[in-house]
């Protein structure tokens, strides 16, 4: 568990997230999600996404970014109100669906 990801190699990474917010209230609300560097937010990154009400939303974004050896990132996130919350969905018979994560991150190395 956690949102900490440590790097072995320097070098320059893309990094892919999906993330699955529940609205259980009666109003839009929004949601935030934007990377954090060594403890430090970065600059431009913030993405805004707006949750309707009593609804689902898949919020999904890339961002490139440089690291050097033992350095770190984390992905965070913040909502306007506590009726957003990031939703797993438990695994279903009818019909037949494993679980679905709430988040997803993926990261390449690509220079």
């Amino acid at each position: 568990g956690g949102n900490l990801v440590s790097f072995s190699n320097d070098g320059r990474y893309n990094l892919n997230y999906s993330v699955q917010f529940r609205n259980t209230g009666v109003n839009s609300r929004k949601a935030y999600v934007w990377l954090r560097k060594n403890g430090l937010d970065v600059e431009s990154s913030p993405c805004v996404y707006n949750v309707a009400a009593q609804s689902d939303f898949v919020a999904t974004s890339n961002f490139q970014f440089s690291v050097g050896k033992g350095e770190y990132i984390q992905l965070v996130w913040a909502v306007e109100d506590t009726s957003i919350i990031i939703a797993t969905k438990p695994a279903s018979v009818a019909p037949v669906v494993p679980t679905v994560p709430g988040a997803i991150v993926s990261i390449n190395q690509i220079a």
